[in-house]
């Protein structure tokens, strides 16, 4: 028999993406995605998106880096998973785990770059090299998590050292309404533990205002605060490199966004599931739709 999501497979080739940070240092990450960009919803991970880019820049800057120190850090939709190869790089960190709605592009694409990730960790911080404190290489893993999924929610978290998240990051994520609040959900469950310090980090291009204004809105409700962290705070002048920037001129913007203390919304995703509860992985929206890309 023919396994379908195979059909939605690109080739894939080894890329080289170099990052530079505000001491002019190059990162080089190598990563496995596919050169040909698409719209449909089943290959869009698959290749290495500008504002995943942009966020990897932030990521192993200054100010990146002390988000990432001694965290356990969970990248949503990875698809290639730069941006998660980006915080893997922070030989501080404990832990990354990628994830991403597609299982086969978990069992496939994410495995390999995961793969790629200790291979470059491995060269980056050499065995036996306990001259400090930060010489160990960070635990690395893959797994899927489908958006508003409980099961696999939990399943992440039990993958997760303690069973918290200090981070999560994702890129290019919010693209459909219908996602929007499962990408919430997920993100305020994951986070719940560690709220008081922890932070949602986010790569976002606007290309439908409703859905860009949706997304903050409804993180407002849900108990959100978010600020916008300017290319001045990370890039040397603010000068976004060509890699950074979205054809047609799309703005590409990095977000800080934190669960209040007090005043936020409880979880959805741990609370006991009620028979007659509505689907968490669909969002506002969904009926408009017809099929859920996440």
């Amino acid at each position: 028999t023919m396994d379908l999501d195979k059909l939605f497979v690109a080739e894939h080739h080894e890329q080289r993406i170099s990052i530079k940070t505000q001491d002019s240092n190059d990162v080089r990450i190598s990563l496995m995605a596919s050169r040909a960009a698409t719209t449909d919803y089943d290959l869009t991970g698959q290749i290495v998106w500008p504002v995943a880019v942009l966020l990897s820049h932030y990521l192993v800057s200054v100010p990146g880096k002390e988000h990432l120190k001694n965290s356990r850090v969970v990248e949503l939709g990875a698809g290639c998973g730069l941006v998660g190869m980006a915080s893997a790089m922070c030989s501080s960190v404990k832990q990354v785990v990628w994830t991403d709605g597609n299982e086969s592009i978990v069992d496939g694409l994410l495995k390999d770059n995961c793969e790629m990730a200790r291979v470059q960790q491995k060269e980056k911080i050499p065995p036996g090299n306990d001259d400090d404190d930060n010489s160990q290489a960070p635990l690395l893993n893959v797994a899927p998590l489908l958006w508003g999924d409980r099961d696999h929610l939990k399943a992440v978290q039990e993958v997760l050292i303690d069973e918290c998240c200090d981070v999560v990051v994702a890129a290019d994520v919010v693209q459909w309404p219908a996602v929007v609040e499962p990408l919430l959900h997920t993100v305020t469950a994951l986070l719940w533990k560690t709220r008081e310090t922890s932070v949602f980090l986010l790569g976002i291009v606007s290309r439908a205002q409703s859905t860009y204004d949706l997304f903050f809105s409804l993180a407002n409700e849900m108990g959100f605060t978010f600020r916008k962290i300017l290319p001045l705070e990370f890039l040397a002048g603010g000068i976004l490199p060509d890699s950074c920037q979205e054809y047609g001129g799309r703005q590409t913007e990095i977000y800080e966004l934190k669960l209040k203390a007090e005043g936020s919304m409880f979880p959805l995703l741990l609370m006991p599931q009620k028979d007659d509860q509505h689907d968490t992985t669909l969002g506002r929206g969904y009926q408009k739709m017809a099929f859920l890309p996440c």
